[in-house]
């Protein structure tokens, strides 16, 4: 099992405490799938962040979940160029407002 390193920007929780609960609510929704591959499953899905005083966030990525048993032992996003350019855009312009820095 993958255990969560505190300050490890690649963490779950680290990913949970500095974006996700930067905004009032989140909507996440499948667009394809879900696969199972193997010990994994595959989607594609999107994402939608709301908080007050910025526009909203909506943007599309692939997962992939690997699985021990029932537990979630790896998860991992993939977003395509655009996709990235339009975060890091979004994060220049309103992630002061939310307390979200680029590093």
């Amino acid at each position: 099992s993958v255990e969560p390193v505190e300050g490890d920007p690649l963490s779950f929780k680290f990913v949970l405490d500095h974006f996700d609960r930067r905004f009032a609510s989140r909507e996440i929704g499948i667009v394809s799938g879900p696969r199972e591959q193997g010990d994994s499953v595959w989607l594609r899905g999107f994402a939608r962040y709301v908080a007050p005083g910025v526009p909203d966030l909506r943007f599309e990525l692939e997962e992939t979940v690997w699985l021990d048993g029932d537990r979630i032992r790896r998860m991992e996003d993939r977003y395509d160029a655009a996709t990235i350019a339009e975060l890091e855009a979004y994060l220049r312009e309103h992630g002061a407002k939310l307390g979200i820095t680029l590093g």
